[in-house]
């Protein structure tokens, strides 16, 4: 051969070399056998015609469907236009009586539905109405006019702390919900890896049950997500989320519990790991948020430690939407310390408008809804958030009792927690969710891989338990 075309075979070897070890590390990065079948369906819904066209097929299928369901309903009653003239508000008022009263018939007189309703109960609804309507003009971002809202706001955070057994140094922030809670931690961990390891390429590591947001916040923040499969048993594998973490890695994700299966994952040895390989560790809790403390003070055993008790856990976000019986949406995100706080903060010193700082992603917020949470809080107590706890928990139990015996049911939650979950090789655990629905008016969550099924226990379905059992062995 000719120097040239040495030069030239030479040059295009290392170029394929290159190319098949970055091919190889990028495949490797998916963790998984099914992760990569993932990608390559991708690649062929892409590029290859038939599986794009059977794709657009489905899809269209489905829009149909939606709109059939969804669209058909609302047509009816939607304007299109804003009036122009004023509507008057007895026909506003009867329109969203009518309206809600409809909805109201999904969780309560006779019908269940899995969370979205955590208490049904009109009088509580009344009096954090009440305490709204006073507050309903209110904003936070406004702190000289409205320093009360502020102070609430310390003070549910604070509240939320002492459950979570964080001392005089851990602080915290209240965001509109628990997407939100995640999304500002991972930008948290992102601006610290960047500005203390020069981490321009950030990951972050956890079980795949971890929350869709986390994925959210990677596709909003740059962050690239590396979940790893669950066992056989529906938990989180610790090996294969160690086999993930690098140099890049920014912080460790723990469920507690998660929201598919119910199940928690192991809190203190995923923070060790993050510990060992300086980096955070997230403790999720917007699902478990106020029956997480008193599952152990309630004699019932639990799983793992989740809390700032916990060596190495760094932040946790928790949901007073739900367990707290506040208004939607307000959620709680906790720091062990101010210094991973000021992280996610934004502050504009520059503008022609003058300062202008956040805590969160929002500017303005509506007081109100902090001044509900406050107030439910406050109704309800330790006491009375453990005595709901209680039931709670004492309805999952009977349930798993109730069910571990059917051979047609294979029950996935396996830890103490608000959520029941199973799944079935010997029927349609998804067309069991929908036959419950129509014969029993249980709405439950539907789930896959496995496919099964969940109902997220709460104060608003807890006692109705026995029928819920009933409404899965008569699916059956």
């Amino acid at each position: 051969m000719k120097p040239a075309e040495i030069l030239c075979v030479t040059l295009l070897g290392v170029l394929l070399a290159n190319y098949l070890y970055g091919l190889v590390r990028y495949l490797a990065s998916y963790g998984s056998v099914r992760q990569i079948k993932v990608l390559l369906f991708r690649f062929s819904a892409r590029f290859v015609p038939q599986v794009r066209a059977q794709i657009e097929l489905e899809m269209t299928k489905m829009r149909t469907d939606c709109v059939k369901k969804f669209a058909d309903k609302r047509r009816s009653t939607a304007l299109r236009r804003l009036p122009q003239d004023a509507t008057p508000e007895s026909e506003i008022l009867a329109r969203i009586t009518r309206e809600a009263k409809v909805s109201e018939g999904r969780y309560a007189g006779g019908g269940n539905v899995t969370g979205a309703v955590y208490i049904k109960d009109e009088s509580h609804w009344n009096f954090i109405s009440d305490v709204m309507r006073l507050s309903i003009v209110s904003n936070p971002l406004h702190i000289d006019e409205f320093i009360y809202v502020t102070q609430m706001e310390a003070e549910i955070v604070r509240w939320t702390l002492d459950l979570y057994n964080g001392d005089d140094a851990a602080c915290g922030l209240v965001s509109s919900g628990g997407t939100e809670s995640i999304v500002l931690s991972m930008l948290a961990y992102r601006e610290q890896a960047r500005a203390e390891r020069g981490i321009t390429q950030p990951n972050m590591v956890m079980s795949e049950t971890a929350h869709c947001a986390f994925d959210k916040g990677g596709h909003y923040f740059g962050i690239e997500i590396r979940k790893v499969p669950i066992t056989k048993d529906f938990t989180a594998d610790l090996n294969a989320m160690k086999a993930q973490i690098d140099s890049n890695t920014i912080c460790l994700v723990a469920s507690a519990p998660e929201y598919a299966f119910g199940n928690y994952d192991p809190v203190a040895e995923i923070a060790a790991l993050a510990q060992a390989h300086g980096c955070g560790c997230h403790s999720d809790c917007c699902l478990g948020s106020y029956v997480n403390p008193f599952i152990k003070e309630l004699g019932y055993p639990l799983a793992y430690e989740f809390d700032f008790s916990v060596p190495g856990v760094t932040s946790i976000s928790c949901d007073p939407h739900k367990y707290a019986y506040g208004p939607k949406g307000c959620s709680i995100l906790l720091f062990r310390d101010k210094k991973i706080r000021d992280y996610q903060f934004f502050c504009n010193t520059e503008w022609n408008g003058g300062l202008y700082a956040t805590t969160c992603i929002a500017g303005s917020r509506p007081g109100a809804v902090i001044a509900g949470t406050w107030a439910s809080m406050l109704k309800n107590g330790k006491e009375g958030l453990k005595a709901k706890a209680s039931r709670i928990l004492h309805a999952q139990a009977q349930i798993k009792k109730a069910l571990k015996d059917d051979k047609d049911i294979q029950i996935c939650s396996q830890h103490t927690g608000s959520i029941f979950s199973m799944t079935s090789s010997a029927i349609n655990a998804i067309a069991l969710g929908e036959v419950v629905l129509k014969q029993s008016n249980w709405t439950v969550a539907l789930l896959q891989r496995p496919a099964g099924l969940h109902l997220a226990i709460t104060y608003a379905n807890c006692e109705n338990w026995e029928q819920f059992v009933k409404a899965i062995k008569k699916g059956i």
